[in-house]
């Protein structure tokens, strides 16, 4: 296989990687829509979004005026995998499932960095304001046969900097849209090039331009040595102030991920420290 038809081959398997995903409330009423991506972590499978999609607060200006409404619920949606005979799956259609964010004591079952904004409003109601990733992984059991086409493996994950200028791309569904449309998850492919990794912020890295709303929680991914690899996720955009008294130039609006090897080491996960994808 050449190198560009091996491109185009990862590019493919890459569409089933994304997944579609929705907030919901207590009564299962549609809060939010977003995207989200599958890792098998060491210590098992888990989806991974940001924090802000599971708190519904903004994670740069974390002080909402009212009680944010509590999203109780995450539906995440996939491209089903079938088998037909022996040695043979159909990929296409709808996986879907449902995956509760708190327990029975009320605790939040997602995994966050545990270094903390001091957010008292917050606390009181149960929400932990992580200090510099806008990251968060949650446990969920996904049948071997649609894993084994949708998640990443920690081998997948690009564990280097890479310099500014290089293009990258970012992988969902804008305002919850599918490209197949509903009944066959097929996210977007938007392409931008790294704006600067020198951040005041070291879980931020900043890209030429930001996505849409639906596709916070999205895996960017880069292309590198003949091979796709996760390299981040996209957690949203920034409006850089102008000179002061004017108004910002949204023409100037900068999209912002982190990078996975920075995000699960700063969340501590289990094997974060394993060798992944260096070349």
């Amino acid at each position: 296989m050449t190198d560009s038809a091996s491109a185009e081959f990862q590019n493919f398997n890459l569409s089933f990687k994304a997944v579609r995903l929705e907030t919901l409330d207590e009564r299962k009423t549609i809060l939010g829509r977003a995207t989200g991506f599958l890792v098998r972590d060491a210590d098992g499978l888990f989806l991974y979004s940001c924090w802000h999609v599971v708190t519904g607060v903004d994670f740069f200006r974390p002080y909402p005026k009212e009680r944010p409404t509590a999203r109780r619920f995450m539906k995440l949606y996939c491209q089903d995998v079938v088998s037909t005979g022996p040695g043979i799956q159909s990929i296409g259609g709808t996986h879907s499932i449902e995956v509760g964010l708190y327990d029975g004591s009320g605790n939040p079952k997602w995994h966050q960095e545990p270094n903390d904004l001091e957010q008292p409003d917050l606390l009181a109601i149960g929400i932990r304001v992580p200090k510099f990733v806008d990251m968060v992984r949650i446990p969920v059991a996904v049948s071997d046969q649609v894993a084994s086409n949708v998640e990443f493996k920690t081998s997948e994950i690009l564990s280097m900097w890479l310099l500014a200028g290089r293009d990258v791309m970012i992988v969902g569904y804008p305002y919850g849209y599918s490209a197949m449309g509903p009944d066959t998850p097929s996210p977007i492919f938007l392409k931008r090039s790294v704006a600067s990794v020198m951040t005041e912020n070291a879980g931020r890295t900043l890209l030429d331009g930001v996505a849409a709303p639906g596709m916070s929680g999205a895996p960017v991914v880069a292309y590198r040595d003949g091979r796709w690899w996760l390299w981040g996720m996209y957690t949203g955009g920034i409006f850089p102030n102008g000179p002061e008294g004017q108004e910002t130039d949204r023409r100037a609006a900068l999209g912002t991920m982190v990078q996975i090897h920075v995000g699960r080491s700063f969340m501590q996960v289990p094997g974060v420290f394993d060798r992944q994808g260096t070349s």
